[in-house]
């Protein structure tokens, strides 16, 4: 169709497909590209108008929907899993993978392409550059002794390597998403109770309930936005005094209920 006879019903047909269809993320996707095209035509004198600005998207396609992952967030049930971890019997870089992954609470993608060129044992610090980061911004890991007792354990596997914990085929390529997960099916937990991103929503509903950190800490670890865009401004540093007192905190809750 030539650009300008295109008018918003011609686009809801196309998005009300999509909705039938169950794929309502992928429409949102393909309207912001639409409506991107049609914004870039009219600027360079291709088309009159962006038909796209007639449509109201939430109420073809709802309101987006915020993604929960299963965890785990009562001392009975973090024993259990964290008992479970270490009975694994399966690679033994997967089973550390995992351990380290409760007491630094990051995503999975992160543990599973952390390497030693990150890890400042001096400083007992774990830097992760903001091109690895969900939000393109650098994160500072305060690492406590627990997590550094498990760091020169897998030096002695994997320490002459780039990553930490590397695949089980090979020591140049990083673990494999599926890993992390498929070792949490072997302790037995379905996908509607635990999965490796569960780490972080139990770290947060645990901190927030039973810490005195504040929200702005706990949140900063988790490298979430807080505050407005003002407060936002980017300071790795930030907050890094208390994040140091809170990773030990959490690594002690952890620690006290496997002992217990």
């Amino acid at each position: 169709m030539p650009i300008d006879d295109i008018e918003a019903k011609d686009i809801l047909i196309i998005l009300q497909r999509m909705v039938d269809r169950n794929i309502k993320e992928s429409a949102r996707k393909l309207f912001y590209a639409i409506s991107k095209t049609f914004k870039w035509a009219v600027a360079n004198g291709k088309a009159k108008r962006n038909p796209a600005n007639d449509i109201l998207l939430e109420e073809v396609i709802g309101k987006k929907s915020t993604r929960h992952f299963p965890t785990i967030t009562d001392n009975k049930g973090i024993k259990g899993l964290l008992l479970a971890i270490d009975s694994y019997t399966g690679e033994y870089t997967t089973k550390k993978a995992l351990q380290m992954l409760a007491h630094v609470f990051v995503r999975p993608y992160n543990i599973r392409h952390a390497e030693w060129s990150e890890i400042d044992f001096i400083n007992k610090r774990w830097n992760i550059s903001a091109e690895k980061m969900k939000t393109k911004e650098d994160l500072i890991i305060p690492l406590t002794d627990t997590v550094i007792e498990i760091l020169e354990d897998m030096q002695r596997f994997t320490g002459n390597g780039r990553y930490i914990f590397h695949s089980p085929r090979g020591k140049t390529s990083p673990m494999s998403e599926n890993t992390l997960l498929g070792a949490i099916r072997r302790l037995g937990y379905t996908k509607d109770e635990f999965v490796p991103h569960g780490f972080r929503a139990m770290f947060s509903t645990v901190a927030h309930e039973k810490s005195n950190f504040k929200h702005e800490v706990i949140e900063t670890q988790l490298a979430h936005s807080v505050g407005n865009s003002v407060s936002q401004a980017y300071n790795r540093a930030k907050y890094l005094d208390e994040r140091i007192k809170m990773m030990q905190w959490w690594s002690n809750y952890l620690n006290d209920l496997y002992l217990k």
